[in-house]
């Protein structure tokens, strides 16, 4: 097998080696997946590239379930996360796999030898979090993943990740990202344009960037980032506006307060929130 896979709403287990050695690059769950167990070594030395997104409904990530996919670049739990168990190895010699994000409220148990930091060797993964109690779970023994490695996502609230209540997610890597969040009934379908500003504190503009997505969307999935590979330098208070325009004259604006500060990220302020430096 080849190719793109899709997994139907109704499947609730991948069996056990399910699609071991198969030539797969692509995973596709829907955000009505009713996906509960990955089984033991179920993609196991599969090509997988780049990213995967769990669904929600995903409990637990059996043995060596995605073993030597050395491809995999980034994983994602989302907001409503349901996952209780990472077992062993499961993500074990994914060497490419860079960032995991945990954007539940509770940490998963998870197993040894799994992703690049549980290693023996250590690594470069680098953790997403919501809560200062999962980052300090994945600081002390068995984990120990240093507290430069583990990014907290500020503001979350009743399963969405926001900031002075807008539907952006604001991590102290100081990457937005537009997610499902900011989709609303009354919007009609066609093309959309969403356009993300940052101005200094003296509310001069220093970079601004636009990109696209197209209602109705397929999968009812959402994520567009901003900021990517982007650096700021220096210290103090920086404001981010975005508009969001499409068809009939649909128009909406949100404004986010953030600071920059050089060398290591602090914690968030009530005026907004503070973000590592790259």
């Amino acid at each position: 097998m080849t190719g793109t896979l899709v997994f139907p709403d109704l499947l609730e287990t991948i069996g056990d080696y399910a699609f071991q050695f198969c030539d797969i690059r692509t995973l596709t769950f829907s955000p009505t997946s009713t996906l509960k167990t990955i089984g033991n070594h179920a993609f196991q030395h599969c090509n997988i590239t780049s990213y995967i997104t769990f669904p929600a409904s995903l409990e637990t990530i059996l043995l060596g379930a995605f073993y030597s996919c050395t491809n995999i670049i980034r994983i994602t739990f989302p907001y409503t996360s349901q996952i209780k168990l990472i077992d062993n190895m499961a993500f074990g010699n994914c060497t490419s796999l860079n960032e995991v994000r945990f954007y539940g409220t509770t940490l998963p148990n998870i197993g040894s030898a799994n992703f690049t930091d549980l290693l023996p060797a250590g690594g470069s993964t680098v953790y997403h979090v919501s809560n200062q109690a999962m980052k300090d779970i994945l600081m002390a023994s068995p984990y120990n993943i240093p507290y430069d490695k583990i990014y907290i996502l500020y503001g979350l609230k009743d399963g969405v990740i926001n900031s002075l209540n807008t539907p952006f997610n604001i991590t102290t890597t100081t990457q937005p990202t537009i997610g499902f969040d900011a989709i609303t009934d009354d919007m009609p379908d066609g093309t959309y344009q969403v356009t993300f500003s940052i101005y200094d504190s003296k509310s001069k503009l220093i970079y601004t960037e636009t990109k696209s997505f197209v209602l109705p969307l397929p999968y009812n999935y959402l994520e567009m980032e901003f900021l990517e590979g982007k650096k700021f330098v220096g210290d103090g208070l920086v404001i981010a506006k975005i508009m969001m325009t499409g068809p009939d004259d649909y128009k909406v604006n949100w404004t986010i307060k953030f600071g920059i500060k050089s060398g290591y990220g602090i914690d968030s302020k009530p005026s907004g929130i503070y973000a590592k430096e790259k």
